[in-house]
């Protein structure tokens, strides 16, 4: 049928472009205080992390007022949703 099934090698590659590209500008670490511009929420970046469907890299945070975790993907974290506190 012609599909080409994806190496691990090729899948590497992707999510280490995918997160360069999304990091270019927005670096986010492990203890990072941000403030959601929306929302006005303050959090805390917990780890980085990858999304198992998709393999895209994601950031999980915590709130500061309740301590419920998220998880949001690289890209959407790093558009201008959030701002450094």
């Amino acid at each position: 049928n012609g599909e080409h099934a994806v190496t691990d090698a090729e899948l590497d590659a992707k999510i280490i472009r995918d997160t360069n590209k999304a990091m270019a500008e927005c670096k986010p670490y492990v203890g990072m205080k941000v403030r959601h511009v929306k929302g006005g929420e303050d959090y805390k970046v917990k780890c980085l992390a990858l999304i198992e469907a998709t393999l895209a890299p994601a950031v999980v945070y915590e709130a500061a007022k309740t301590g419920k975790c998220w998880v949001r993907p690289l890209a959407e974290f790093c558009d201008g949703r959030f701002v450094g506190i």
